[in-house]
């Protein structure tokens, strides 16, 4: 018993794993099928099999992961595939230039399932580093039977051949395009199958019946045989139900394909180079994700470069936003969520966005299957409607002078396709890990988002302390993950900090740092249902005491209501704060007499929300 447990120690830990690089070598879809997880699935089961059965050479120095990916390549092997002929590119030279990279995927995608496990096996030997780390070092090509090609060369030749001329129809080289997109390709397939839930102890249960079927062959009695029959069905119904049964294949939770089937679009859509490295990215940040990984807009607007992508994970569609200045190759992920995709908001499929970067700008995006696109932004109350129109529709368009927290969107295309209030994206940077490197607790590797402003270290590192002596009390949540949700100057020369621990089902905690000193911060305990803006707080500021708000997206101006009548008002800053005197004579805040109002450009009442208790 305690092989079989190290054994389904390992296999738990590398199945996963083992599925991916068979699905390689056996996938016969373009793209990706049901079919192709059950053929993975069904090799991946017998090479551990394999491995179960030579267990006794784990312990003599043998790596199983080596078994184990011998057994896949040797049976992959033996199927019989054709080598693959080269793929005539379609005929249509109407096809967009932004369609070229979609274009020369699909193409590898195509010649890839057309060539031989023999082939492929060579190909994947190149690729180690980048696919299966703990192949490095191992010639893989060793495992495969000796018969028919078994060369890279062979592999790359057909897959060159199949681009070729994609490259001739939009008049660019081919030198180089499969250095690019190949690697891209072989991620996305090898990210694609679902985790093969219930594969060890199909593994297990396997190995036991034919473990008890060998000993039962080799006595060679039909008698014994028919006596362990009967003894096995008078076993108590309970005792039956206890031993091991093989686990049914799962299907796929998702489609493999795509999630929406619309091109890349954007004005910096032609920048091929930023679409390869943000797949890669993508493909870090969420490595739970499979099928196609779609950049659905790269555009530059206002001051910054936008990217929105798109992949099924079994969590849900992962939706992440990319950004960076604008020109720039390197982006970094600034939001995602999971679950229903955006675009499926409507039908046909439409969405609108409004994205704000850290620094307060605020950029709509609207997307809808390509063709002509009205987008109509409008206020609350129906007035001042600003009219956008595109051609290929996708718009990214800067917003920041004209949106109302309160707008409502409304999307022709031609007819009526979706009319709300924008899903709301909120940008967060990073700041770097040296900033939290001595902070104590074992949080020095921890990176802090901070959505707005940015995070001064002495202020970060006092707000964190504080946190961390209110995890050691128990009253958070676990993990209590702290965001900065702004920092900066308060414009009275007072810097300030402020931190929010997110917590799940428990109350969060919100963090006040300012000034220099170690007992210079405040805190609130926050329902963990309040969003994050607006956000009012309490804290002493120079030579007086103030209330901080930070807004949303769309509010210019926020008022001091007390007692029937507008005290004082103050304008917001480009990072979405304001700051007002904590101190209205001849009556106190804390009266209940006091609301905060917020006010949109035009100068309309479009929120309001509570004083903050002092700190």
């Amino acid at each position: 018993m305690a092989r079989e447990a190290e054994f389904a120690e390992f296999a738990a830990n590398f199945a996963d794993r083992l599925v991916r690089f068979a699905a390689l070598l056996t996938a016969r879809h373009a793209d990706p099928t049901g079919e192709d997880v059950d053929a993975a699935r069904a090799l991946t089961t017998r090479a551990l099999l394999a491995v179960r059965r030579r267990w006794r050479e784990v312990t003599t120095g043998t790596p199983p992961e080596t078994l184990a990916a011998a057994a896949v390549a040797r049976y992959a092997a033996r199927q019989r595939t054709p080598l693959a002929a080269p793929i005539a590119a379609p005929d249509n030279p109407e096809t967009p230039d932004e369609d070229l990279d979609q274009q020369l995927r699909a193409a590898l995608h195509a010649a890839w399932v057309r060539l031989p496990p023999r082939v492929r096996l060579a190909i994947l030997a190149g690729f180690a580093d980048l696919l299966f780390p703990w192949l490095i070092g191992t010639d893989v090509t060793a495992f495969a039977p000796r018969r028919g090609a078994n060369s890279a060369d062979v592999g790359l030749r057909v897959l060159t051949e199949a681009i070729e001329p994609i490259a001739r129809r939009h008049d660019i080289p081919s030198s180089g395009l499969l250095d690019r997109f190949l690697p891209a390709v072989l991620q996305e397939r090898a990210a694609w199958p679902p985790n093969p839930v219930g594969i060890v102890d199909d593994v297990i249960g396997r190995f036991r019946r034919q473990r008890r079927l060998g000993g039962i062959v080799t006595a060679g009695c039909l008698a014994g045989l028919l006596a362990v029959a009967a003894v096995v069905s008078r076993l108590p119904a309970g005792e039956r139900q206890a031993r091991p049964s093989p686990s049914p294949t799962p299907r796929p939770v998702a489609s493999a394909g795509a999630v929406v089937n619309w091109p890349l679009r954007g004005n910096a859509a032609s920048d091929l180079d930023v679409v390869v490295q943000l797949r890669q990215t993508f493909r870090e940040d969420h490595p739970q994700a499979y099928g196609p990984v779609q950049v659905l807009l790269l555009s530059d607007v206002a001051s910054i470069r936008l990217a929105f992508v798109v992949a099924h994970s079994p969590e849900g569609v992962v939706n992440a936003w990319y950004y960076g200045p604008i020109g720039s190759r390197e982006l970094v992920e600034g939001y995602s969520s999971y679950g229903t995709p955006l675009p499926a908001r409507s039908n046909p499929p439409a969405f609108a966005a409004l994205v704000a970067d850290p620094n307060g700008r605020a950029v709509l995006v609207a997307l809808v299957a390509p063709g002509h696109l009205v987008a109509e932004l409008e206020d609350a109350t129906g007035e001042s409607g600003v009219r956008f129109t595109v051609p290929d529709g996708a718009l990214a368009v800067d917003v920041t002078s004209m949106y109302s927290s309160q707008g409502v969107v409304r999307l022709l295309a031609p007819g009526p396709v979706w009319e709300g209030v924008p899903f709301t994206v909120q940008l967060t940077a990073r700041p770097v890990a040296s900033v939290l490197a001595r902070f104590p607790g074992g949080q020095g590797a921890e990176m802090i988002p901070v959505q707005r402003g940015h995070a001064d270290a002495g202020e970060l590192f006092r707000a964190l302390a504080v946190l961390d002596a209110w995890r050691r009390t128990g009253e958070l949540g676990s993990p209590a993950a702290p965001v900065v949700l702004w920092g900066g100057d308060d414009g009275f020369g007072t810097q300030l900090l402020v931190l929010r621990a997110k917590t799940l089902h428990r109350p969060d905690l919100l963090v006040v740092a300012w000034g220099r000193g170690p007992e210079d911060a405040g805190e609130y305990l926050l329902a963990p249902d309040i969003p994050d803006y607006p956000m009012a707080f309490s804290y002493p500021g120079s030579g007086t005491s103030r209330i901080g708000i930070l807004v949303p997206v769309g509010v210019a101006r926020v008022g001091l209501y007390v007692r029937g009548a507008v005290r004082m008002t103050a304008e917001v800053g480009a990072t979405g704060f304001a700051s007002l005197p904590a101190e209205v004579s001849p009556t106190t805040l804390a009266d209940g007499y006091a609301t905060l109002l917020l006010y949109d450009r035009q100068g309309r009442e479009v929120g309001r929300t509570a004083v903050p208790p002092p700190v």
